[in-house]
């Protein structure tokens, strides 16, 4: 990489501009920030706070300021398209915040514009740098668990009200401006990962719901996803669920083995990442394998021989009763940080030429998971990919 300092204009320093603001800080070898944001204080405040060379409240300062490269956008979701059209007649290269767009014809008109101006359109999506689902491909790729058959990806949380009394969030639960619903909002990164875990989508069957009410499109989901491959990946997205209990983020299920991921390693949102362990059992790798405890062993043989009558092989009581092996992610990637990897791939984008690790196609076929369910639930039956605009 070029020791030449990206000149790049963080803008909108809201609740996730802060959070490229502090990343960005940590790279200042490599970016010179600038910072905009429409409260003039917000701006001042985090120009001071992370070191920015200088402040302002209009974007049309920011684009017409001759030193300023690149924009990295933390706006609304309504406002994407228009911003970054504008950064390009700018002349500026753009990284811009999940979700890409409000629909995919305004991501196509992103994509376009991009090729057209030969400038780069970087994607922050995080579940796209997340270690843990990177390992979990990985492990897949090798064939380590067989033929996958089967992934669930979920997540379940009671926030549909605590969001209702955020200003923050008051933009996102608007269909006008947030674009969708919880499963835009925040089940964009889930589909990333089904994306990435089980490889192009042939359909998608959805059921949606509104329980509190308090988001204008949905707040829980449920999807079945049919991959090109046969793979099956069931999906739930809720925000209603009191007490919610703690179930793996990803599961793949495979021939020969599982990959899991750990709830009680997760780390918060908006971390440097949020899986921070997986289990994973290999029927055919003994580095995926526990030994299963003699005691464990001689109990369910003696429960068969007793209980069901039945004369069990003891090696295929072993692989009843097998399981994985951990797979610290945090000990592995302990420095690690996806929105620093997302900015930073950014900055390499721009000053090397080479293509984002997640561009406008990975990011549009992210969404347009969402928006196949989204019409699937409209039309109560699944909908088949690519998905008629």
């Amino acid at each position: 990489m070029s020791s030449k300092k990206l000149k790049l204009c963080l803008v909108g320093c809201g609740m996730i501009g802060r959070i490229h603001a502090q990343a960005c800080s940590k790279h200042r070898d490599d970016i010179a920030l600038y910072a905009c944001d429409m409260n003039a204080e917000v701006a001042r405040a985090t120009a001071e706070e992370f070191g920015a060379l200088a402040a302002f409240t209009s974007y049309d300062q920011v684009l017409s300021h001759p030193d300023i490269e690149a924009v990295d956008l933390c706006l609304p979701h309504h406002l994407h398209m228009p911003a970054t059209l504008s950064a390009f007649e700018a002349g500026k290269h753009v990284l811009l915040e999940k979700p890409m767009a409000n629909s995919l014809a305004e991501a196509d008109s992103l994509i376009k514009a991009a090729s057209a101006s030969g400038l780069v359109l970087a994607v922050s999506e995080n579940f796209r740098f997340e270690p843990g689902i990177r390992r979990a491909v990985e492990i897949i790729a090798r064939g380590d668990i067989g033929q996958p058959f089967l992934i669930v990806v979920q997540e379940m949380a009671f926030n549909a009200e605590v969001t209702a009394l955020m200003r923050a969030y008051d933009w996102r639960r608007r269909e006008s401006t947030g674009g969708g619903g919880v499963l835009f909002d925040r089940g964009v990164h889930l589909m990333a990962a089904v994306n990435q875990l089980g490889g192009p989508v042939r359909s998608v069957y959805a059921l949606t719901r509104r329980p509190a009410g308090t988001w204008e499109v949905d707040e829980t989901s449920v999807v079945t996803v049919v991959h090109e491959s046969g793979v099956i990946t069931n999906l739930i997205e809720s925000w209603n669920i009191r007490s919610a209990p703690q179930t793996p983020m990803i599961a793949v299920y495979g021939t020969d083995g599982t990959i899991l991921e750990s709830p009680e390693k997760r780390l918060p949102g908006h971390g440097p990442f949020e899986i921070g362990g997986l289990v994973v059992y290999s029927a055919k790798c003994e580095e995926f394998q526990s030994p299963v405890a003699p005691a464990l062993f001689e109990d369910a043989k003696l429960y068969m021989k007793m209980m069901l009558n039945a004369e069990v092989p003891d090696a295929a009581l072993e692989r009843t009763l097998a399981r994985g092996v951990p797979v610290d992610i945090v000990g592995e990637f302990g420095t690690y940080n996806v929105y620093e990897a997302s900015i930073m791939d950014f900055v390499e984008c721009v000053r090397t030429g080479k293509a984002p690790h997640v561009g406008g196609k990975e990011a549009r076929s992210d969404i347009e998971l969402v928006f196949a369910a989204y019409e699937s639930a409209r039309r109560a039956k699944p909908v088949t990919l690519p998905l008629r605009q």
